[in-house]
C-alpha cells in the first residue's frame, strides 16, 4: 500500500530525470500565489533523496537501529534549516521579512523534514533488526539531552538579551526576525543532541 502511495504522489522532475514528492508542485504552487518565490524556490527544491545520497558512508548494516536514527534526523535537520535559516536571513537584510511568509515556509520546512525523517526511518526498520533499549541507551539519550539543554539555554540567553537593542545590516530586529532566532535556538540545540547521539555511539560510551 505504502509504495503505491508514493508512486501515485510523485511526478516527474525534468531537469534531473528523477522523481520528486507531489509537495514540490505544491509549494511551487504556493510560492507563485503568495509571491515569495525566494523562500519556497528553496525550500521546494529539496529533493526527497537530498539527504539520502549526503549519508556517510560510515552508515552500514553493522550501526545500531538508534544510530542510524540519529544520522537520520541529524542530516534531514541540517539539510532543511540550513538553506531555511539563510534565507529568512537575506530576505531580512532587504527589509523583505513578513510574518506571513515566516509562517508559511516553516510549515512547509517542517513538513520537509518530517517527510524525510519518516521515509528514512521506514526503510531503517525494515532493514534493521528491532533492538531492546539497553542502559548504555539510556545513558548516552541522557547526555544527548543534556548537552542540548546547555547549548539551548545559552543560545536563548544571548537572544534574549541582544536582540532587543541590536540590529543586521542597518535594520532593527523584527518580531518576525526574533521569534525565528528564537527558532533558530531551538533547531541549534536538536542539532547538538543529535550530533551528541552520533558521537557516543560512534565512541560506543
Amino acid at each position: 500500500m505504502l509504495p503505491a502511495l508514493v508512486t501515485r504522489g510523485a511526478v516527474k522532475n525534468r531537469k534531473s530525470g528523477g522523481e520528486t514528492p507531489i509537495v514540490v508542485s505544491i509549494a511551487g504552487t504556493l510560492s507563485r500565489l503568495t509571491g515569495e518565490e525566494t523562500i519556497f524556490d528553496i525550500l521546494s527544491g529539496i529533493p526527497d533523496n537530498a539527504f539520502m545520497s549526503n549519508i556517510p558512508p560510515t552508515l552500514d548494516p553493522s550501526m545500531s537501529l538508534r544510530e542510524k536514527g540519529a544520522w537520520v534526523c541529524l542530516l534531514t535537520t541540517v539539510a532543511v534549516f540550513v538553506p531555511y535559516f539563510a534565507q529568512i536571513f537575506r530576505l531580512f537584510a532587504r527589509g523583505e521579512l513578513k510574518t506571513g511568509s515566516v509562517i508559511t515556509a516553516f510549515f512547509i520546512a517542517s513538513f520537509w523534514q518530517v517527510l524525510l525523517n519518516v521515509i528514512a526511518k521506514i526503510v531503517i526498520a525494515v532493514r534493521s533488526r528491532q533492538e531492546p533499549r539497553d542502559e548504555r541507551d539510556i545513558a548516552i539519550e541522557t547526555k544527548s539531552f543534556g548537552h542540548a539543554y546547555w547549548v539551548f539555554a545559552f543560545f536563548l540567553w544571548l537572544v534574549i538579551m541582544v536582540a532587543p537593542v541590536s540590529s543586521i545590516a542597518g535594520h532593527l530586529l523584527t518580531p518576525a526576525l526574533i521569534s525565528q532566532m528564537l527558532f533558530l535556538c531551538f533547531v541549534i540545540a536538536e542539532v547538538t543532541r543529535y550530533l551528541t547521539l552520533v558521537i557516543c555511539y560512534r565512541r560506543g560510551s
